[in-house]
């Protein structure tokens, strides 16, 4: 697994393939960027539909399993993605169309597609948490898994070809 989020984020040559990677990285960058505004980090409005840049294509080849923001994973994805797993969220039908015509063999969405679109964990905890009536300091985390498991929210798996 490569997680892409400082390539797609920053465009920084930095694959993550590990925690302790991770935690080094983020020793390192995270007291600069948390004083950087929200558009730096991430594309807004239509700068979502431009067509992605081919600048990393390497990381996809490199790579059995992808996993990110759809957003940003999308802003280097290469034409071809054969025999490649995608683990994302916040997807709309066109995207869907979109990876399966450039050969993606599955997409797994972390919330559940709902009128043709996963949206992101953040919408599916506020709805949890709207749908739970306590006030906040009373809210258990089985309250939350309650939640879930009555709904249900479960990952979606699409095999796509």
């Amino acid at each position: 697994v490569t997680f892409g989020d400082f390539i797609f984020t920053l465009g920084l040559p930095i694959p993550v393939r590990g925690m302790r990677a991770l935690h080094i990285i983020a020793a390192l960058l995270l007291p600069v960027l948390t004083q950087v505004p929200f558009s730096f980090f991430y594309d807004l409005g239509e700068q979502q539909e431009e067509e992605p840049s081919s600048k990393f294509a390497h990381y996809y080849e490199d790579a059995d399993i992808i996993v990110g923001d759809f957003i940003q994973v999308r802003s280097n994805m290469p034409d071809d993605l054969t025999g490649k797993i995608i683990i994302t969220n916040t997807t709309t039908a066109r995207n869907f169309e979109e990876l399966q015509e450039r050969n993606l063999r599955i997409l797994v969405t972390t919330t559940p597609r709902l009128e043709g679109r996963s949206f992101g964990t953040n919408v599916m905890e506020a709805v949890c948490r709207c749908l739970v009536d306590k006030p906040d300091d009373q809210i258990t985390d089985a309250d939350i898994v309650g939640l879930i498991e009555r709904i249900p929210l479960k990952p979606q798996v699409h095999v796509m070809g």
